[in-house]
């Protein structure tokens, strides 16, 4: 930070990718007109509230420009006053693929995992947990844990193969996807999170939560195949074990109600 003072011209587009970028750069610049506030949601490792959630609206709230990832998480801004002073607002909108999957079941389980502090609204202790509480009933499973940043293990526990992967390339990512009876997915935040739908909307049973902007009624009006997890009521294991023998294959997805064009919160 200390040597962008040192640059002798002030740059004309600042891009930012988190709150704290963003303030940095109007500390440094004082430019709103020409800071971008890319928001993909809420930073994590600070819900509920505190200090730097309010320093992460405010970011939103004082953003001229503001990139945001989904219609969904626009909405939820919208809810929350939060975009009245922005000129420019553009959505993202991820699109959501059909994969082809394999529709015979194969004793494979998907977990979205990512274990680093800041990355705490996927809740991998929780995940963790469960897997453990699996491994130690079930047996014979392989069970792909992936999405972690620099990491790459494997375990055996109770003759179930555990793999701890980092992201992987797109075509290697989605091959393991549609190879699995059943995902979770779990994003503790206003962003909804892609990887859930992706799966569902592909025929894959999959376990996402739910949280203030995505209620269970929204879930299941968006794919027949996701599975509302309240991880404050539910037991995730639990979850797990019943919603293994849900049939795969069968393709729900509903754009209108992904793209917004009508939800209650």
């Amino acid at each position: 930070m200390s040597q962008l003072t040192a640059i002798p011209t002030k740059p004309h587009i600042i891009v930012t990718f988190n709150h704290q970028l963003f303030h940095k750069a109007i500390q440094l610049y004082d430019e709103y007109d020409h800071t971008v506030y890319y928001c993909q949601e809420h930073e994590a490792g600070f819900f509920p509230y505190g200090a730097d959630y309010i320093l992460a609206e405010q970011a939103i709230f004082k953003s001229k420009h503001i990139i945001i990832s989904t219609k969904i998480l626009k909405h939820f801004f919208e809810q929350r006053h939060l975009l009245s002073g922005a000129a420019n607002i553009y959505i993202t909108s991820p699109k959501i693929d059909q994969w082809n999957i394999n529709r015979d079941k194969s004793k494979k389980l998907f977990f979205y995992y990512r274990p680093e502090s800041f990355q705490s609204r996927n809740l991998a202790p929780m995940i963790y947990s469960a897997v453990a509480s699996f491994c130690n009933q079930y047996s014979g499973y392989e069970i792909y844990m992936i999405g972690t940043i620099a990491t790459s293990y494997s375990y055996t526990l109770n003759e179930n193969k555990i793999w701890i992967a980092s992201k992987l390339p797109y075509d290697d990512y989605t091959k393991i996807i549609c190879s699995c009876d059943l995902v979770v997915s779990l994003i503790y935040s206003a962003h909804p999170g892609v990887v859930a739908f992706q799966a569902a909307a592909s025929g894959i049973p999959t376990i996402t939560n739910v949280f203030e902007n995505r209620k269970e009624d929204l879930l299941k009006s968006i794919s027949t195949n996701l599975i509302p997890f309240d991880p404050v009521r539910q037991d995730l294991f639990k979850l797990i074990q019943s919603s293994l023998e849900l049939p795969k294959g069968n393709i729900s997805f509903n754009e209108s109600v992904y793209g917004l064009s009508l939800i209650h919160i």
